[in-house]
């Protein structure tokens, strides 16, 4: 074994470590980019206004298990509300009963 070819794999070793060491820095920076996306991503999100905080209206989806008639003041399950009136915000909601009951008057 000649001194070059000891100084040759010397030098490969040392590339091997520095190229690793630099796979390493960019995973660990690639994983602290993603972080701060997430947390400016859920910072974004607490920021962003209620659905139908303009409009009065929401996604039906958004709608409490058990709401409020602002008719009758009654507190009722989503299944005694039409889709329309429960993409209705609180305080806007109408069951059934009381829609229904607009119908006789």
């Amino acid at each position: 074994v000649t001194a070059a070819a000891v100084m040759a794999a010397g030098v490969m070793a040392a590339e091997a470590t520095a190229a690793a060491e630099a796979k390493a820095a960019a995973e660990v920076e690639a994983a602290a980019e993603a972080k701060a996306a997430d947390e400016a991503g859920a910072a974004s999100a607490a920021l962003q206004p209620e659905a139908g905080f303009l409009t009065g209206v929401s996604d039906a989806s958004a709608a409490p298990a058990v709401t409020m008639c602002a008719s009758c003041g009654a507190p009722k399950s989503k299944d005694s509300f039409s889709g329309a009136q429960l993409k209705k915000v609180d305080g806007q909601r109408r069951c059934k009963e009381c829609v229904a009951g607009d119908a006789f008057v």
